[in-house]
């Protein structure tokens, strides 16, 4: 296929990125935003090369794989090896602290327009709220029933 041919055209209109947990950073103008996270996303799933797709956003390389690295990156990582398998929704299971972090900041989605993301969109997960609802009634529960109070719900429950 040649590079602006039609068909490549057409395949890059239709890149579909998944709802992910962006890395949780500090905020600066030139750093790893949210935006810039998903727009490196998209471009990866279209060139599916990390150094061009870091490129594209202005970062380098070994910024993106630092970044892939970081703790709270399981979400952005997986959607990297869906982006980079060509399988866009491979998305793991959240644990209950990503379940928590994706029922209060939400899930980010890649608005993709022409092939590149343009915006992103905030998803709150409320599948991830019921169900840590759903765990906390039943660890009180638990903890009335032997008649002491639910001491560790902060301690990897929630």
């Amino acid at each position: 296929m040649q590079p602006d041919s039609p068909a490549r055209k057409a395949k890059a209109r239709h890149i579909r990125i998944p709802p992910f947990l962006p890395v949780p950073l500090r905020v600066r103008a030139d750093g790893w935003t949210v935006l810039r996270q998903a727009q490196f996303l998209v471009a990866l799933a279209r060139t599916r090369s990390v150094a061009a797709a870091a490129r594209e956003v202005g970062c380098s390389r070994v910024s993106a794989y630092e970044l892939r690295g970081r703790p709270g990156a399981e979400s952005f990582a997986a959607v990297w090896d869906g982006a980079l398998a060509g399988n866009p929704w491979a998305v793991p299971k959240f644990t209950p602290q990503q379940r928590l972090r994706a029922a209060a900041e939400g899930l980010v989605r890649p608005l993709v327009w022409e092939g590149r993301c343009y915006a992103i969109a905030r998803k709150y997960d409320t599948a991830a709220l019921r169900g840590l609802l759903a765990r906390y009634a039943r660890v009180r529960r638990k903890g009335w029933a032997r008649g002491g109070n639910s001491q560790g719900l902060d301690g990897g429950l929630l």
